[in-house]
């Protein structure tokens, strides 16, 4: 009876032992990580600002911003970014303006955004929506996020005209996932595939095969 109940025990320690392993010590863990981290690439904003008497005209310019990403498994790493922006365009005849805001993560293209501005007094603004970048360009540690920006302008005939493309700011979001949906962020998750918590009772399933081996041999051993 006592060797019974030793083996008992023994099965419980090891299902604690488990537990915490899997998920009181990454619960604890997850504690001290961020889970949401943002980056503004512009403080102040960046203003693009062109006054022409000609038909047609063309600006270019680039901003970057930075972002760490802490985890090895990159697949486990969520970031987001969009952009804030305002415009105020003045011409005296109808013209035709083009901008087009092409998006770079560590040198390859992520997004290109092609923005149409048409007429002769124009104000407006606001945000593009949040897109992510595919795991597969994200690297450990740190992270650039480039906007390379070209606004071309022309009107039928020459007149006096005023573009500013205000850049409030570059937003990235940047955080982890829990694509198991156990409440433990992947990237400290020992079982990121897997629900921890489903994990507990398939383990004490298995392993009890295991324990009533060796409470048999402990049987054998002493007759």
């Amino acid at each position: 009876m006592r060797r019974l109940y030793a083996i008992a025990v023994l099965y419980l320690l090891w299902l604690v032992s488990l537990s915490i392993m899997i998920i009181v010590i990454p619960a604890y863990a997850q504690k001290t990580l961020p889970a949401v981290s943002n980056s503004d690439a512009t403080q102040p904003a960046y203003e693009a600002k062109t006054i022409s008497n000609g038909t047609a005209w063309n600006k270019t310019f680039g901003l970057e911003t930075s972002f760490s990403v802490p985890s090895r498994q990159l697949w486990g790493y969520k970031v987001g970014y969009s952009l804030e922006f305002s415009v105020d365009a003045v011409s005296d005849t109808w013209r035709n303006t083009t901008i087009t805001y092409v998006f770079l993560c560590n040198g390859k293209e992520v997004r290109t955004i092609v923005e149409h501005v048409d007429g002769t007094d124009l104000q407006f603004g606001g945000s593009y929506p949040e897109e992510s970048i595919d795991s597969e360009t994200l690297k450990y540690g740190k992270n650039t996020l480039a906007v390379n920006t070209a606004i071309t302008s022309e009107s039928a005939v020459a007149s006096e005209s005023s573009f500013l493309l205000r850049i409030d700011r570059i937003i990235v979001s940047a955080g982890s996932l829990d694509l198991d949906g156990d409440g433990i962020l992947d990237t400290i998750d020992p079982l990121s595939a897997i629900n921890n918590y489903h994990a507990i009772p398939v383990a004490a399933v298995l392993s009890l095969p295991i324990f009533v081996v060796i409470e048999r041999r402990f049987k054998s051993a002493r007759r």
